[in-house]
């Protein structure tokens, strides 16, 4: 018995056999010796290794799913190994049948650069060993011991590690050291900065998004962000991320210079870029909680005129019931209005429906101009610490829009400058009457205007921050094109697809072939569908009874 698992579709999936496969199975005389060669063949695929020869390594599922494919008992495996130099021969036709290699100095050379370029970016044994499986798998070479896999591993995990920390201390300064060294000081009654870069995002609130702000203020006086980290994988970033969160400020100070200089700048950039998201989220939560608050105050405000709307609508109700009664004459429609309506009493519920339709009880956005006071104990901080950028020309009036408000906070100006130049495009038709009033700009009402348009467009994905992992530009989320042309080939081979977009019908025509070769093969044995003379016959649940005109469509 082998120590591995393997589910049931792993092996369906894996020892499938072909056409040419069993062609090489019926090479060989006697049931024994069939079953044991189409054992082994589908232990190598399973596997990637060859199976032990004495005993007969055996996977008790992949003999029976073997044993079932070839209609053969599966206690015939018994008589085969007890012929081991039957097992030997067939392992060798094996390996030349299937191309395989064995691991030798060169096959351990490749394995090595491979698991090299690897640890750059993934630390656990338990990847690199199935990245090392896939990678001798893809190249036709048969698994070592899981002991010198296991030492490969070791051996190009800290060969990569140590090459990254070397790189990384060239890049810093002696500034950024004792920056670095001072987050990890304790003050008396205080908590190191360290541990203050480590504290969650509050509720949203104005003061928190402050503290997010002050947060990223510390990463960026101590220089980090000088640093390159391209070349890094962000993998890596983020394992050493993790484990910084995980240590305290004296276990920090235990490791070496090179590995605690290491897991810090990884840290501090990591930091950095997770709290430009929670600065942005928090922002966004804040222009929504503005906008329910505004809706709440509209509401209650609509609610204490509704005795004024009803009697607005009796009006209107008389007033439509004689416009529409035929029996009064057209000239005299005006004087029986009058006579059933005080004039002075029509004029005041129009004025008050003036209120309604087009006055700040007929919209949200008047309310939230309300609110300006309280969106002004955050928003400028926001907008200067953070960096907007669009690939769009239709979005560039609201950068212009930003950088005016930014230039307006920082010279402690309250008034919108009496210029052509101010950029109004990204104001909505709906609530332009409430910004442009007769021939100046209301500052409320434009920079209201500007903060729920940065919001909405972050949503929609027009603005994106640079730094921001959820906030990003959106081709950041994709491979670079001469990323993809350095792996387009190797991705092809791995997938077993063509390279050539003129090979594709041919090949999904011989896959198709394949397909219905194997399908009536196996035909006669198949439970699901015969074919008979009147035509097909489809195996169902017997519990679920079809409509004959379902039964027929299907």
């Amino acid at each position: 018995m082998t120590e591995f698992r393997y589910s049931r579709q792993q092996i369906a999936e894996q020892a499938n056999f072909t056409l040419k496969d069993r062609d090489q199975i019926d090479q060989c005389r006697r049931n024994y010796n069939r079953l044991g060669f189409a054992y082994q063949m589908a232990f190598v695929r399973l596997t990637g290794r060859l199976p032990k020869q004495k005993p007969l390594e055996r996977i008790e599922d992949l003999l029976s799913f073997v044993a079932i494919e070839l209609k053969i008992d599966r206690e015939e495996i018994n008589r085969y190994a007890q012929r081991q130099v039957t097992v030997s021969q067939h392992q060798e036709r094996l390996i030349n049948y299937l191309n395989l290699k064995h691991f030798q100095e060169k096959e351990r050379k490749l394995l090595s650069q491979f698991l090299l370029q690897e640890s750059y970016r993934l630390e656990q044994t338990s990847a690199l060993q199935a990245k090392a499986q896939q990678f001798l798998h893809e190249h036709k070479i048969l698994m070592p011991a899981r002991t010198t896999l296991r030492r490969l591993i070791g051996e190009q995990r800290d060969r990569a590690q140590q090459e990254i920390v070397h790189r990384l201390r060239k890049l810093l300064t002696l500034k950024i050291e004792n920056r670095i060294d001072q987050l990890l000081v304790v003050k008396e009654r205080q908590a190191s900065g360290f541990q203050q870069l480590k504290e969650p995002p509050g509720f949203p609130s104005p003061r928190a998004l402050l503290a997010l702000i002050d947060k990223l203020n510390r990463i960026e006086t101590t220089g980090v962000l000088e640093i390159d980290l391209s070349w890094l994988n962000n993998n890596f970033q983020k394992i050493k991320t993790r484990r910084a969160q995980q240590y305290t400020i004296y276990r920090l100070r235990e490791l070496q210079p090179d590995h605690r200089y290491t897991i810090m700048v990884c840290f501090l950039w990591q930091t950095y870029r997770d709290t430009i998201d929670q600065l942005v989220d928090m922002y966004i939560k804040l222009i929504a909680n503005t906008e329910r608050r505004a809706q709440r105050d509209l509401d209650e405000k609509i609610k204490e005129r509704r005795i004024s709307i009803r009697s607005s609508l009796a009006m209107f109700k008389t007033l439509g019931k004689v416009l529409l009664d035929k029996k009064i004459a057209d000239e005299q429609v005006r004087q029986t209005a009058f006579s059933k309506l005080s004039r002075k009493e029509l004029k005041e519920k129009l004025e008050q429906l003036d209120s309604l339709l087009v006055g700040k009880h007929s919209d949200l956005f008047p309310w939230i101009m309300k609110r300006f006071s309280y969106l002004r104990q955050f928003t400028p901080h926001f907008l200067e610490h953070l960096s907007f950028q669009t690939e769009s020309k239709e979005h560039e009036p609201l950068l212009k829009a930003i950088a005016l408000l930014r230039k307006m906070n920082a010279e402690g100006r309250r008034k919108i400058p009496d210029s052509e130049d101010v950029p109004t495009e990204f104001i909505p038709a709906r609530i332009r009457h409430f910004v442009e009033q007769e021939d100046e700009i209301n500052r409320r009402g434009y920079e209201c205007a500007v903060l729920i348009a940065i919001r909405d467009e972050i949503k929609r994905g027009n603005l994106w921050i640079p730094y921001s992992k959820r906030f990003g530009r959106l081709d950041d989320f994709f491979m670079s094109d001469e990323e993809w042309a350095t792996m387009r080939s190797d991705f092809f081979q791995r997938a077993g697809l063509p390279i050539q977009s003129k090979d594709v019908g041919p090949y999904l025509t011989k896959r198709l072939n394949h397909a219905f070769d194997r399908f009536l093969q196996t035909l006669p044995d198949n439970a699901y569908v015969k074919m008979e003379e009147d035509g097909w016959h489809l195996g169902s649940d017997q519990k679920e009874t079809l409509h004959p005109e379902s039964e027929r469509q299907l």
